[in-house]
């Protein structure tokens, strides 16, 4: 039988060149990964069925590939630790490549020096993890893969000095053959994820006084807005800088002066009615059409802007309220590559940011009550952007309880079998005011939210389709015409 390891390890190398649009080489994989959940076992042979899973599932390429390397990553993590060979600590030094590891134990933990940048540091304590494992250093090995973690939620390797100073006491400890000092309370510390503003003060990006003042800003000003964003507007943090923290690329808005905008769309307007009385020679009346035609795609791609920015958005609210709500999440995310007008992309962040807080403080379970329904632990919340007849359709869809039709319209004071359907639904839960929460919380109660996205659909001469299935989740649909002509397009006297 093939060693699973060099399976797995061949399976992500694989999928990094896979193209996803190949359905046999995409089947291929799949089959590959799948068959490691029968040659491991335990978590990290569930690990590799979710993993295959997550391959197969639908939405984006790039989501589904990196969600995959994930879950590989993690299956051969659980599986390594699960073949870590027990460490006797009265028979510790009797090993020599325990003996060989602990002589090397200053140099690998000098070689964290936090001054490193994120991915150089990644790389540095995954070597370590893995040497730890194999001498049989189960406790050391188990700090260094939640150090891992905490990196991928947010920490700056800074803030890992805590754990880095219990590895070094652990080794002396292993080398002089005194009790071990307990790990659990490193790694405790290790499961929070730090504020943004907290994990570039560590880093040395941004002074606390300028972290507070984006944060007043945000609280008061721009609610919703992402921190580092009103931080780079602000000039106290580059977008490289910020990248280099969060370990991902910075995707930021163009900002356009909307009143250079409309002193452009005067000028192109006047551009098109003195081309109309211009006598031209045929030749440079077609060089002149051609340009004016440029320039005007040009500016029309001015009011465009890709999705993506606003998806991202939606994500980070989504993860941070499940934590709040205690739930298991799935997100799926769809058209990052959508163009949306810019004033549209704007208007929408808050009414989204409300229909994601509100499908998982009302709609989703958490994972005992999911278990007792037979529904699987993990939620699924799917947010996608995408355009039909060049209207704008924006989708937030779960698998959560659904709407209790007869608690909105007892609420709403009528007859609680009174038949509704979506749209009469969608009027009653969109009032100003209107919840069905028994009290307040960080995520509900307060009647605000909904009415928010209604506003918009109204200012926009939108629509709003809901579908909604106890037991089996909610959908809304919201649809967008394009937007209004700008005077460039307008017929010219």
């Amino acid at each position: 039988m093939s060693d699973p390891f060099s399976i797995a390890n061949s399976a992500s190398a694989d999928l990094i060149f896979l193209d996803m649009e190949d359905l046999e080489s995409l089947a291929g994989l799949v089959g590959q990964i799948r068959s490691l959940s029968m040659l491991f076992t335990g978590r990290a042979a569930i690990l590799a069925d979710e993993a295959a899973d997550a391959l197969m599932a639908n939405g984006e390429a790039d989501f589904r590939r990196r969600r995959t390397a994930e879950l590989l990553e993690q299956c051969l993590a659980a599986a390594e630790e699960a073949a870590a060979p027990p460490l006797d600590a009265g028979l510790a030094l009797t090993d020599p490549a325990l003996v060989e590891f602990l002589d090397r134990a200053d140099a690998a933990l000098a070689a964290l020096d936090p001054r490193l940048g994120t991915p150089a540091y990644k790389r540095k304590l995954h070597s370590l993890k893995g040497d730890a494992g194999v001498v049989g250093l189960r406790d050391e090995a188990q700090c260094c893969h939640a150090m891992e973690e905490a990196l991928a939620r947010g920490f700056h390797p800074s803030q890992l000095v805590e754990a880095v100073d219990w590895l070094g006491d652990s080794f002396a400890a292993r080398r002089f053959g005194l009790d071990l000092p307990p790990v659990a309370g490193v790694l405790a510390g290790l499961q929070r994820r730090p504020p943004l503003g907290e994990t570039l003060v560590a880093a040395g990006h941004v002074h606390p006084e300028a972290v507070a003042a984006a944060l007043a800003q945000q609280a008061h000003l721009t609610p919703g807005r992402p921190l580092g964003e009103i931080l780079i507007d602000a000039g106290r943090i580059t977008p490289q800088a910020l990248a280099e923290v969060l370990g991902t690329p910075v995707h930021l808005p163009l900002r356009i002066d909307p009143d250079r905008l409309q002193a452009l769309d005067a000028a192109l307007a006047q551009v098109v009615r003195l081309q109309g009385r211009l006598d031209l020679p045929q030749r440079e009346r077609l060089h002149l059409d051609r340009a004016v035609a440029m320039v005007g795609r040009a500016r029309k791609g001015l009011h465009l802007t890709t999705a993506r920015n606003l998806l991202e958005r939606m994500a980070r609210v989504a993860q941070d309220s499940a934590r709040t709500a205690g739930v298991e999440l799935y997100l799926d995310l769809e058209g990052t590559q959508v163009d949306l007008d810019r004033s549209l992309a704007d208007q929408l962040a808050d009414p989204l940011q409300h229909l994601v807080r509100n499908a998982i403080g009302h709609g989703l379970e958490p994972p005992a009550e999911r278990e007792r329904l037979g529904k699987p632990r993990v939620c699924l919340l799917g947010i996608r952007i995408m355009t039909r007849a060049r209207a704008v359709v924006v989708e937030i869809a779960d698998d959560g309880r659904g709407i209790d039709r007869a608690q909105v319209l007892t609420r709403a004071g009528l007859p609680a079998d009174l038949p509704t359907d979506g749209q009469a639904l969608w009027k009653l839960i969109s009032q100003p005011g209107f919840s069905t929460a028994s009290s307040v919380t960080a995520m509900s109660g307060r009647g605000i939210g909904l009415d928010v996205v209604a506003d918009l659909v109204s200012q926009w001469d939108g629509d709003v389709d809901l579908a909604s299935t106890p037991g089996l989740g909610t959908t809304f649909r919201l649809t967008f015409p394009p937007r209004p002509p700008s005077p460039f397009n307008q017929p010219c006297p």
